[in-house]
């Protein structure tokens, strides 16, 4: 009865580590790009001047271009604060909330999920 149990013991200690080495040597798919990380490109100033409507609204800032048309309308400071800027560079409004002190970082880290490219 002894030598069973140690029989079954060992082959179900052989059977394990089988599965786990077929586990750790199985080939693993390549990772998907992250979604929340925006994709990005190379842009110029002209073609930023062109989306500088409230309904195709792109602005600038620091260099970097941001696709702000959805967040308009979510903007705590309003819509309006936004707009006399799409399609130009925004940073020295972004940057003074118009004379009233930086954005917050909740404001920063909310524009990098926009960001859609550089200058």
């Amino acid at each position: 009865m002894k030598k069973e149990l140690l029989l079954g013991v060992i082959g179900s200690a052989l059977i394990i580590g089988l599965m786990i080495l077929i586990i750790i040597s199985y080939p693993r798919p390549q990772m998907k790009q992250n979604n929340n990380q925006p994709r990005t490109k190379a842009l110029t100033i002209s073609a930023v001047a062109k989306h500088n409507r409230p309904e195709d609204c792109w602005v600038i800032i620091k260099k970097e271009v941001y696709e702000v048309t959805d967040f308009l309308s979510l903007h705590p400071g309003g819509k309006n604060a936004i707009i006399p800027y799409c399609g130009k560079d925004a940073s020295q409004a972004f940057a003074t909330r118009g004379d009233q002190g930086p954005h917050p970082n909740s404001a920063r880290e909310k524009l990098k999920t926009l960001k859609i490219g550089q200058l």
